[in-house]
């Protein structure tokens, strides 16, 4: 079957919106789960938040591509002076095992996460965030992307609830996609670097700087994300 550039948009953007669509729904239980916990409370305590790794374990458990999940609070939602960060993931053997971050301000592999530009999108603007893709802190060196929904309680958002995805897994999603498509094309990312492709013509990290003279740039159309298809006619890079 031939697909259209067009129609491989389409595609692309109803799956990322699949995969928002069950973090939208994560972040609703995770948030009911946490004011029944927090009560009349100003803060969480560490133990409101142990409901949040089974909640976690039952969004792993139904979604093959995602490796690992969870929950990411700003400073001050537990800890006054540092964010809380609870992350999990399947291991081999099917446990859930928790990610480890370094949260503690002035030591030499503080992840100072509050800084960083997806944080403050999820959080300040309330948007869904695509990152990446990069090498994973978790320690596996994964290239991956993450996908984050902001978490809301009432009308505050104290941080996002997300996952991350192996690079591998949306390969096996994507690219066949890609290669229905009768040309040279890949998939974007917001900044023009290239995420996967169907040929050696773009390669993935690279950055492609302006739309080729044969083909087109078309808009992947899923909120926020920023996502485009780059497509030209084929050209035998072998």
């Amino acid at each position: 079957m031939v697909t259209t550039a067009g129609q491989a948009a389409v595609q692309i953007a109803a799956w990322f919106d699949g995969v928002f669509g069950e973090l939208d729904e994560l972040s609703t239980r995770i948030s009911s789960t946490l004011l029944e916990a927090r009560g009349a409370r100003s803060r969480f305590t560490e133990a409101d938040l142990k409901p949040v790794k089974l909640i976690t374990a039952g969004f792993l458990a139904r979604q093959s591509v995602v490796a690992a999940a969870g929950v990411i609070l700003a400073p001050g939602t537990v800890d006054p002076n540092r964010g809380t960060i609870e992350w999990w993931r399947h291991d081999e053997q099917g446990i859930t095992g928790k990610v480890v971050f370094n949260l503690t301000p002035q030591t030499g592999s503080f992840y100072d996460f509050a800084t960083l530009p997806w944080f403050d999108n999820a959080v300040k603007n309330a948007n869904r965030t695509l990152t990446g893709p990069y090498v994973d802190f978790g320690g596996l060196d994964q290239y991956i992307m993450t996908m984050t929904v902001p978490l809301e309680l009432g009308a505050d958002v104290i941080g996002m609830v997300g996952c991350d995805i192996d690079v591998r897994a949306i390969e096996t999603v994507i690219v066949p996609i890609l290669r229905r498509i009768p040309g040279d094309a890949a998939l974007l990312s917001a900044d023009q670097h290239v995420i996967l492709g169907n040929s050696g013509r773009f390669l993935v990290g690279n950055r492609v700087r302006s739309t080729p003279t044969d083909g087109g740039l078309i808009p992947v159309d899923s909120a926020f994300l920023g996502l485009s298809l780059v497509c030209a006619q084929h050209t035998d890079y072998r």
